[in-house]
């Protein structure tokens, strides 16, 4: 939970995927929109992906078949394990809007970030909850040490 918002943890917008917006698609009102805003259908904001709500309607979406989520922690971790919440099979109409795959990154120093890929995608959630529940050990996912000739780094600008 140390990525939740009511934890400290913040979004760095630089480097989070823009959020859905439906426009209109009649040009009058598209002149109307660009004008002055009004018929543009926004999602909920990014930050909304990291406060604890799973209901229907409470999420983040983004532009595209493909997003990122940038979170700053409020404090250096160890990390044992990363896991994201989506509402219930029960609830939701499907699964298709859920992520399948995800990387994540982590700040190994002030000049790179390292990547640990999901090798594995879930396609529902007796699939999820059966690995992990078959996980008994935790390893910081980060631990191997930081090679600077490793295609797996990526160099951050200054």
């Amino acid at each position: 939970d140390f990525a939740l918002s009511s934890g400290g943890a913040k979004i760095l917008s630089s480097l989070t995927s823009p959020t859905y917006e439906q426009w209109p698609t009649q040009w009058y009102k598209i002149m109307l929109a660009s004008t002055i805003g009004h018929g543009i259908t926004r999602g909920k904001p990014p930050v909304t992906a990291i406060q604890p709500d799973t209901h229907v309607g409470q999420c983040w979406p983004f532009t595209g078949q493909e997003g990122q989520l940038a979170i700053l922690l409020s404090r250096e971790i160890y990390v044992t394990a990363v896991t994201y919440d989506h509402v219930s099979i029960n609830v939701a109409m499907g699964l298709t809007s859920a992520p399948k795959e995800f990387d994540v990154y982590g700040i190994v120093n002030s000049d790179y970030l390292k990547v640990k890929r999901n090798e594995k995608a879930f396609n529902n959630e007796e699939e999820l909850f059966s690995e992990q529940n078959n996980k008994d050990t935790k390893e910081n996912i980060f631990n191997n040490d930081f090679d600077d000739e490793s295609d797996s780094n990526i160099i951050l600008d200054s």
